[in-house]
């Protein structure tokens, strides 16, 4: 049985020639369209060898061949092109993303250029403004400097007049030494004369020969008497100018005698003057151990030797200053076991030796009415406690009660009176050791009968408490060297502002800077007694302590 084969219709019917033609056509058909079956050529083959047409089926196949090669190249053309189209989507997408981003990114750069061009000018105005602050700084910096050097000359002038005057005190003491020799030899005299006369008077010889010299003795002894109490007066006056002539605080420094040999001391006078200190520290070198000495120029310093009436004569004039209208007040600083409270509350101390000086001076003023009152707090832990409760009328004043004293007898009970209150504690430096601040202020308030002038003042005595290092492991004992330390040094901010002036002055940093604020004024007279321990154990404290004097020393009180 004969195979049957796939024969397209119109080729079958179709004579040789008009077949060829019919297959260009159906080929040329074929290759347009992409979708036809690849079976179809190999049927057509099939159908060429049948006819034993070979000639023309080689032409075929190799069309067909060619046709195959041209459609498989057509698709990978095409699946390129779609993949050209995707990428080209894609970065069409990008694209616009990235013009979208572009204007973004141009809008915020516009908005920055405006920042930047406001902030230029905000620079610009501030540049202006700190050049303009820098010439008024500058301008009164040059002011300030010539204010400088005018006081700078007036400094040398008050210096020169000081030294004038001292030197003028120093010729008067030494006249009134003079003096007082002269009136005693002739008290001596009149002695001897009154004795003579007393021994001849039962002779025959008449004692009225011995009268013109005893009497002439006499006149010349209140004539002496009047002029040592003018040598005196002025000598107090030219002290109390050359104590008062300066508005810097005045230091004091007194060394306290040493509990060790004399090789075991680090701070001396120096020799041949009564205002300079050397405190020498030994220090750890390659070489071994070496001294260095460290000298402090103050405007008096007190060696172990003097006594508190000696330290309070050269204090007596601020008290009479106070007397005419001044404020005083009068600190003692220094470490613990320095002699502090023996120098300023002590039985002999300057705080009673004051309080006698002022009611004797009010008493010899026959013409004058005077009232005195005073109250005393101490400051503990930063807190205010009032000493005197108890003996006067409660006040709501922070410096609490105020007594009404009529004589020194009643200021020195009340004191015996708070120092019973303060509190102490016994250390192996000191068996009684204050921990808080004492503070005595005395208030005078004089009328002068005859010309109606009213005059008053304030007088605080301070004791503060010692500085001294955190060893003890006790909480209370702890937090009382803490609070004491922590007001001193604020008291050393305050030195160091009033140092600088301009500057804010942090008064209210702590209660005993805030009781001080008054003192430390224009208006009052500040003394800083600095009490040092001479043993070279202590010896740092006692430089920290003279490099705390020598600061407040160049401080001007404005």
């Amino acid at each position: 049985m004969r195979n049957t084969v796939y024969e397209p219709p119109h080729i079958l019917s179709t004579k040789p020639k008009l077949m060829i033609k019919e297959l260009h056509r159906y080929l040329d058909e074929h290759e347009r369209s992409n979708d036809e079956d690849q079976t179809t050529c190999a049927q057509l083959l099939r159908f060429l060898e049948l006819r034993n047409d070979w000639t023309f089926a080689r032409i075929v196949l190799n069309r067909v061949n060619s046709l195959q090669k041209e459609i498989s190249e057509a698709g990978a053309t095409e699946s390129r092109l779609n993949f050209l189209k995707e990428e080209a989507s894609q970065l069409r997408f990008k694209m616009n993303c990235f013009e979208n981003e572009k204007l973004e990114q141009k809008k915020k750069l516009q908005n920055e250029l405006l920042d930047l061009t406001s902030l230029s000018s905000e620079k610009k105005q501030s540049f202006n403004d700190r050049r303009t602050y820098l010439e008024q700084c500058e301008m009164e910096n040059r002011e300030k400097s010539k204010q400088i050097e005018t006081l700078q000359d007036a400094i040398d002038i008050s210096r020169s007049c000081v030294s004038q005057h001292e030197h003028q005190l120093s010729s008067l003491e030494q006249l009134l030494s003079s003096q007082a020799n002269l009136l005693e030899t002739t008290s001596q005299e009149i002695k001897a004369l009154n004795a003579k006369l007393i021994g001849e008077g039962d002779q025959e010889c008449s004692p009225l020969e011995y009268r013109p010299r005893v009497i002439s003795a006499r006149e010349r002894e209140a004539t002496f008497a009047t002029l040592i109490k003018q040598q005196r007066e002025r000598n107090r006056q030219l002290r109390y100018e050359i104590m008062t002539r300066r508005k810097s605080i005045r230091v004091f420094c007194r060394i306290r005698c040493s509990f060790e040999p004399d090789e075991h001391n680090a701070v001396t006078l120096v020799q041949g003057s009564d205002t300079e200190v050397r405190v020498s520290k030994p220090l750890k070198t390659y070489k071994g151990i070496e001294t260095k000495d460290e000298h402090f120029t103050l405007d008096k310093v007190f060696g172990p030797q003097h006594t508190n009436g000696e330290i309070f004569y050269e204090i007596e004039p601020l008290i009479e200053g106070a007397l005419k209208g001044h404020n005083v007040c009068i600190f003692a600083y220094g470490q613990t076991s320095a002699g502090k409270s023996h120098t300023m509350i002590s039985d002999d101390g300057i705080t009673k030796r004051a309080v006698q000086f002022i009611f004797e001076e009010l008493d010899s003023m026959d013409d004058t009415e005077f009232s005195i009152t005073g109250n005393c707090v101490e400051v503990y832990l930063d807190h205010v406690n009032d000493l005197f409760s108890g003996l006067g009328t409660s006040s709501n004043s922070r410096l609490g009660a105020t007594l009404e004293f009529r004589n020194s007898n009643d200021v020195f009970h009340a004191l015996s009176y708070a120092q019973t209150r303060r509190k102490t504690i016994s250390t192996k430096a000191n068996a009684s050791s204050s921990r808080s601040h004492f503070i005595f202020s005395i208030g005078v308030s004089t009328l002068n009968k005859k010309t109606g002038v009213n005059t008053s003042c304030v007088l605080r005595f301070i004791d503060l408490a010692g500085s001294e290092r955190v060893f003890s492991d006790d909480p209370s004992r702890l937090q009382e060297t803490k609070a004491i330390n922590s007001s001193l040094s604020t008291l050393g901010t305050v030195i160091q502002a009033l140092h600088s002036p301009g500057s804010h002055i942090p008064f209210r940093a702590s209660k005993l800077t805030e009781l001080l604020a008054p003192c430390l004024t224009d208006s009052s007279k500040v003394l800083m007694l600095v009490n040092v321990a001479p043993e070279k154990s202590h010896v740092n404290e006692t430089l920290s302590s003279l490099r705390f004097a020598a600061r407040a020393n160049s401080t001007v009180l404005n």
